[in-house]
């Protein structure tokens, strides 16, 4: 984890510099490059997917996940009115069709790496060293009983919310 936080923030460090350098003077935007820090850190130490939202370079996840940390940062009049009075339910939410998108996007995303992690698990060499790793090698292990196991829905539920949890909790407290 050290190795993953010290790599990422000295690549942070290093466009920083880069930004600074051109013209003498530059403007930051340090809540920007915290937050893609800590969502790289996450993604690597979390799942081993190298993210690299730092770079600049877009995909499917980090666009998915920018769109529910975006929604869940700011809560919204509709969304509120129709949790607390069920009648109003009919009235369209496109931040709930966003957010609905974005769960199919990180599923599609989560079943392939959960495949990947199980298939290195069942590797006798494997020294992946990420939560989801862990948390298959665990539950793949010989000696656990049949009704301790996750199920593979329990597994990409357990380790997205967590993921979801952490970094919106981080990006809110930068904010």
């Amino acid at each position: 984890m050290h190795g993953i936080t010290h790599s990422r923030f000295k690549q942070l460090r290093d466009i920083w510099a880069k930004e600074c350098k051109q013209g003498g003077t530059g403007r930051i935007d340090i809540l920007s490059g915290l937050s893609k820090t800590t969502l790289d850190v996450i993604s690597l130490a979390g799942f081993n997917y190298k993210l690299d939202s730092l770079s600049g370079r877009q995909d499917k996840l980090n666009e998915a996940f920018s769109a529910m940390v975006k929604t869940e940062a700011k809560p919204q009049l509709i969304p509120m009115l129709r949790f607390n009075f069920p009648m109003l339910r009919f009235i369209p939410d496109p931040q709930g069709a966003e957010i609905r998108n974005s769960r199919k996007i990180l599923h599609s995303i989560a079943s392939e790496l959960l495949a990947e992690s199980k298939a290195s698990a069942s590797n006798e060499k494997s020294t992946a060293r990420d939560l989801l790793s862990l948390l298959v090698q665990s539950n793949l292990a010989t000696d656990r009983p049949e009704n301790q196991r996750l199920s593979d829905d329990d597994v990409i539920a357990r380790t997205f919310s967590c993921l979801l949890v952490i970094a919106t909790n981080l990006i809110g407290y930068c904010m």
